[in-house]
């Protein structure tokens, strides 16, 4: 029953009809307005807009003479957005990617909800600053779930790196209600880049793939004329450290590191050591120059110069049979002399098939 206040306690009796006739006429007006039936109020109301059923509240003897509406945002339907159960993946694995090294904790799925959304994925992430310069972990990241990409959230946790040292932070990405962890996939590089690969779950269609770069097979002392190369092995990477750049997927680099020694007099002033003095023989024959190297006067017989380095750009396949090829005039009277040094690398699984 509904209790309607009167409009005077001292208005006569047909005013006070009159008054509450009025009163009626409003609330079935207003019922009618919201797509409910003045006569059955729980009938064609909208779902949810009422208390549990769907009907009308009565309000008993003594009420107010009220009418309230259930929310699902107010206390009695209330969700809590903080409270929604999650999803964690323990993942373990490091990349390899833009000069940095990322060892990746747990990945952390908030889903979402018909009330809340979006979801959220978290991976937790230490980054190892693997080049000289202050730097912050950046490049292009997709997370894959179902055929659907995911791009990384606003509220990415990567910080500011000085060179070769190591920051914490995190990975985030905003999600549907239609991603599954099971089945994701998280993704460094972009389209035509070097790519690391990283399942979140036992379902995800791909496989791992760090670019983790192995040492270059590149040993051994080698003499050339009145030079000896003590060959000290070298990197094989996807990307460069020192310009926090990844290579196209087409392309590596290989790194050699050596130390040079002028062993005996060539009877003038001495041998000069150049990049223009070196080439690497690819595995099909053909040569690249290299992209740096060192200048060195060597002068003094005995003389050693250590922390020797070149860098090549070399066309993929990143394995097979290579020569490194010295040739300069230090012979005696400065006489041209090369020498090649061979090495082999084998395939490199973090690299791919």
């Amino acid at each position: 029953m509904i209790h309607l206040k009167e409009a005077s306690p001292k208005a006569p009796a047909f005013l006070r009809r009159r008054a509450a006739l009025g009163a009626v006429a409003a609330i079935a007006a207003t019922l009618a307005a919201c797509g409910g039936n003045p006569m059955n109020p729980g009938a064609g109301a909208v779902a949810g807009s009422f208390g549990e059923a769907g009907a009308a509240d009565s309000v008993g003897e003594g009420g107010t003479g009220s009418k309230v509406l259930a929310s699902t945002g107010g206390a009695a339907g209330a969700v809590d957005c903080d409270q929604r159960v999650t999803e964690s993946s323990v993942l373990n694995e490091s990349i390899f990617h833009s000069g940095f090294e990322v060892a990746l904790g747990t990945a952390v799925l908030t889903p979402a909800t018909a009330s809340c959304a979006p979801g959220d994925v978290t991976v937790d992430a230490t980054f190892r600053n693997r080049g000289s310069d202050a730097f912050q972990f950046g490049p292009e990241m997709i997370l894959t779930s179902g055929g659907k990409d995911y791009l990384p959230s606003f509220t990415q946790d990567v910080p500011l790196v000085p060179g070769g040292r190591t920051g914490k932070g995190s990975l985030h990405f905003n999600v549907d209600s239609n991603f599954i962890l099971d089945e994701a996939t998280l993704i460094f590089g972009g389209a035509h880049e070097h790519k690391a690969i990283v399942p979140l779950g036992a379902k995800s269609p791909d496989d791992f793939l760090s670019l983790d770069p192995p040492d270059a097979p590149f040993m051994g002392k080698f003499t050339a004329g009145t030079l000896v190369f003590n060959m000290k092995g070298g990197y094989i990477r996807a990307d460069q450290p020192w310009n926090h750049r990844t290579l196209d997927d087409k392309h590596y680099n290989i790194t050699l590191l050596f130390s040079a020694t002028y062993a005996t007099s060539n009877g003038g002033g001495g041998d000069i050591l150049s990049k223009d003095n070196f080439d690497l023989v690819l595995p099909d024959g053909t040569a690249v120059a290299p992209d740096d190297g060192p200048i060195e006067l060597l002068d003094n017989v005995g003389t050693t110069v250590d922390d020797l380095d070149m860098t090549f750009t070399v066309p993929g396949p990143m394995e097979g049979k290579f020569a490194l090829e010295a040739s300069g005039r230090w012979g005696q009277n400065s006489a041209a002399v090369s020498i090649a040094m061979p090495f082999e690398v084998p395939h490199i699984a973090s690299f791919g098939k």
